[in-house]
């Protein structure tokens, strides 16, 4: 069994108040969750108007199908308008 994470950093330019940013990330991840047979949550940062870390995490018995899961989900994630991942973290366990 491999386990993939993906651990990213994001920063909302857009939000004015954390009730923005808490509507622009619940619609992220909801569109997410349609989209991937993965999880998805907030990590960090829920109380902060700007910025947050989300993690993404996938299961498979294959190195590869986990690989290209996650190689997908970042694509997705850089398609995203709303928000800048300043920073992102991959591992396979």
């Amino acid at each position: 069994m491999i386990v993939g994470t993906l651990q990213l950093k994001l920063h909302f330019p857009e939000p004015q108040s954390l009730k923005e940013k808490r509507f622009v990330l619940k619609s992220f991840l909801t569109r997410f969750r349609q989209e991937f047979n993965a999880g998805i949550c907030e990590l960090d940062g829920m109380d902060l108007w700007q910025f947050s870390v989300i993690a993404a995490v996938c299961v498979s018995k294959e190195r590869s199908e986990v690989e290209r899961l996650l190689s997908n989900i970042m694509n997705f994630i850089d398609r995203e308008e709303a928000f800048r991942v300043t920073e992102h973290h991959k591992e396979l366990l």
